[in-house]
């Protein structure tokens, strides 16, 4: 009896600060958000988010809306604004799964190497039929292979079939 009495005790007394200490927080978040005017806290709940924004415990005093109006206004963000508990921060929701400006230039970057590609195999494609058709022709007309200016400049190019 004696052991279950001090194991319970114990338990108060560890117990105690932890709750004690989710309350201050609770009521420090909660004056934050409600003494803010035209985003005035918003760097010290921008702060607060940072500590405590992954918690469980703070997510829906951060999650509310004039915590949410007070962050936009102290970014001067004109967008609709949450918070994910996941990250723990404020988001604009118009960013949530587009491409960031430096992805957007990367697939750019990307799109345009391969339209280059794709012209060169053309060009290659294109100028090696008609080195072979060039070719045909001279096996059959040798005279209108050396006077075509097509032929000729594919036979600069790319060898004398002769």
């Amino acid at each position: 009896m004696k052991r279950l009495l001090a194991i319970a005790s114990t338990s108060i007394f560890i117990a105690s600060p932890v709750a004690a200490q989710n309350a201050s927080v609770k009521a420090l978040i909660s004056e934050t958000i409600d003494t803010c005017v035209d985003g005035s806290n918003g760097e010290k709940l921008k702060e607060l988010t940072e500590k405590w924004g992954a918690m469980e415990d703070y997510t829906p005093l951060f999650s509310q809306e004039k915590a949410i109006n007070c962050y936009a206004d102290y970014r001067g963000i004109d967008a609709e604004v949450v918070f994910l508990p996941d990250r723990g921060s404020y988001v604009v929701a118009s960013s949530i799964g587009k491409e960031t400006s430096i992805q957007r230039q990367r697939r750019l970057e990307q799109e345009k190497a391969l339209a280059e590609r794709r012209r060169q195999m053309n060009i290659e494609t294109v100028n090696s039929k008609v080195y072979l058709a060039c070719v045909a022709l001279a096996k059959q007309d040798q005279i209108a292979a050396y006077t075509n200016q097509l032929c000729v400049n594919s036979f600069k190019s790319n060898g004398d079939p002769g």
